[in-house]
């Protein structure tokens, strides 16, 4: 199918889509339609030969992927945002520039419409489960003490919503975590969605650079709840003809960023698989290798443990162990359990060949 043939089915499935939206639920919809607009653009970027190379940095929230960045590009110091929380981390896009930029992509009204219809549900759903729980909670009490003058108080709405986080999504949550860190700061969020932001530093001061990006990707940053994504150029001769795409995690428990993610990781030609030593390619990494790793146009997919000083602390410390044998027992662990959580899902995967080129990464080269 060549791109005209493609664009041409899309858009019939956007017409077959609309025409049937009193039978299909809004939110897919509009995210469907919302890419739409974007296909072009995509297609083009990725059989444009002429293009930098792009790396993925992929893996779960807190696995270390910006400090995998900070080490591997500017000598550890920290100078790519961290997640403040999975809720609020977004993707960052990491280029060459001779002097320091960044472009702010805000939500637009179609994304913030789903996040704040997910909090809604939130608050509905413990609403009406905690008035649930409440009067039969009651109504045992009236009939175990019928005679007496007092029954004892059902705990407050506030600490039933503490206490069974269980009864909601992940993504009800992150979406009313972020509404509420927006409400909190106070901004304009109608006036923000669908626009950008553009940041630059007329200092080769690379710290007086991140200090101005603090407001967009800090942990208490003041516009940090309806960022996206961040694209971020720097003076660094490691960045010239390549592109790097620092993602939120695999875990990200927001949509619409996630749809983001694999938005960028279509255009990639390698990646590289960050995972915890200590639960080296767990449920949540193969999940992710198995759904949402694409099969065309990543080249190369290379696998790194991370925070492996975590894991040997973790090693059986049963006959003392030196540093060194702890040192070799953790990374056999960690290969042994790669290459076989690998093997077994390389011939039921889509990705057979993103999986391939990662057993091929394994040790020995």
């Amino acid at each position: 199918m060549n791109k005209e043939s493609l664009i041409a089915k899309i858009n019939q499935i956007s017409g077959i889509m609309e025409s049937g939206k009193e039978l299909i639920a809004e939110d897919p919809i509009l995210e469907f339609q919302s890419h739409v607009s974007k296909v072009n653009k995509e297609i083009d970027n990725i059989m444009n030969k002429e293009r930098n190379l792009k790396l993925g940095i992929v893996g779960e929230v807190k696995a270390g992927k910006s400090s995998f960045l900070n080490a591997l590009l500017f000598e550890g110091e920290d100078i790519l945002p961290k997640a403040p929380t999975p809720m609020t981390a977004a993707l960052t896009k990491i280029g060459y520039s001779e002097n320091p930029r960044a472009k702010i992509v805000f939500y637009d009204q179609d994304d913030w419409k789903i996040i704040k219809d997910k909090a809604q549900k939130y608050k509905e759903t413990f609403d009406k489960e905690y008035e649930k729980q409440k009067k039969r909670f009651e109504e045992q009490g009236k009939k175990k003490n019928i005679n007496a003058r007092r029954i004892t108080q059902f705990c407050s709405r506030k600490e039933f919503e503490k206490n069974n986080q269980n009864i909601v999504s992940t993504e009800c949550k992150a979406c009313k975590e972020v509404v509420d860190l927006a409400l909190k700061q106070g901004i304009d969020v109608q006036k923000l969605l669908g626009s950008d932001k553009e940041i630059k530093s007329d200092s080769n001061d690379i710290h007086t650079y991140t200090k101005e990006l603090y407001d967009y990707v800090g942990a208490e940053g003041k516009y940090t709840a309806i960022v996206k994504y961040t694209e971020i150029q720097l003076d660094n001769e490691m960045l010239k003809e390549i592109e790097v795409i620092d993602t939120p995690g695999l875990n990200d428990p927001i949509l619409s960023r996630t749809r983001t993610t694999q938005k960028f990781l279509i255009e990639c030609d390698a990646v590289f698989l960050l995972g915890y030593c200590g639960q080296f390619l767990g449920a949540e990494d193969m999940g992710f290798v198995l759904s949402s790793l694409p099969n065309e146009g990543i080249n190369k997919a290379v696998l790194i443990g991370s925070k492996m000083d975590s894991a040997i602390l973790q090693y059986p410390t049963k006959g003392s162990p030196s540093f060194k044998i702890a040192y070799l027992g953790t990374k056999k662990n960690c290969e042994d359990q790669a290459k076989e959580n690998l093997t077994s899902c390389k011939t039921s995967s889509h990705n057979e060949k993103v999986v391939s080129s990662m057993i091929e990464s394994l040790p020995p080269y």
